[in-house]
């Protein structure tokens, strides 16, 4: 009996295998996506810096010329008043310079802050570009893993359910039986005896049941969670 349990333990870790499988199976293309949808949003977010930057260069620009222009214009409105002939005249000059400065004054500060922000962003792009490549690159990478292992899940679940076979024939059809129904109801249907305790859901076992597991002359279940009980002591996986 004590080999037909430990060849239960075998089946049941072929099952966990199978499991595992499935399981990534599902959750590699949701990785996969969630790993594609971090590249768009590392290469948005560093074409909308580059689309503000354009749109700073091009704001800079614009106020330059305006600030040049009022220059122009105020170098004309002196000459202008140097060559007034009447008081009416030249205030009314001087009110015209006066309005001129006040604009470039304005198109001073404007262009200064979109200078100011450009540089800055300038800066922050160059110093991020190295380390943006480097996610993208990782992404792209974990990616090309991913696709790949999912690509051969299904060889590898039918490689392992081959296996799974054979651990099953060797089973008694008794065995086997209470094995699968207990399966249905929970993933995990045998569980190792550990430190007095069911490993599949650690309540404490009664210590005549410990010493009839320690025999594994019958199968025992756990009456906690249903699984059956295996005391396993190949590979000291039961410290007294």
């Amino acid at each position: 009996m004590r080999d037909d349990l430990y060849n239960l333990l075998n089946l049941q870790e072929v099952d966990n295998e199978i499991d595992e499988l499935h399981q990534h199976k599902k959750n590699y293309p949701a990785r996969i996506e969630e790993l594609e949808r971090l590249i768009a949003e590392l290469k948005q977010s560093r074409q909308d810096r580059n689309s503000r930057l354009e749109e700073l260069q091009k704001k800079s620009a614009t106020f330059q010329q305006k600030l040049e222009a009022v220059r122009d214009s105020l170098a004309k409105h002196h000459d202008r008043l140097s060559q007034t002939s009447n008081s009416r005249e030249y205030e009314a000059v001087q009110q015209e310079i006066v309005s001129l400065k006040h604009s470039a004054d304005e198109f001073e500060m404007e262009l200064l802050k979109a200078d100011e922000e450009a540089d800055t962003l300038r800066q922050s792009l160059e110093s991020e570009t190295e380390d943006t490549e480097k996610k993208i690159g990782e992404c792209q990478t974990e990616i090309e893993d991913l696709s790949a292992k999912t690509a051969d899940i299904d060889s590898d679940v039918a490689s392992t359910m081959e296996r799974r076979e054979a651990a099953a024939e060797v089973l008694p059809r008794r065995l086997h039986m209470a094995y699968e129904r207990v399966r249905r109801g929970k993933s995990l249907a045998v569980a190792r005896v550990v430190r007095g305790a069911c490993s599949g859901c650690w309540k404490s076992l009664a210590p005549q049941q410990v010493n009839e597991l320690r025999r594994s002359e019958k199968i025992n279940v756990c009456e906690g969670c249903g699984r059956i009980l295996v005391w396993d002591d190949r590979n000291d996986n039961n410290p007294r």
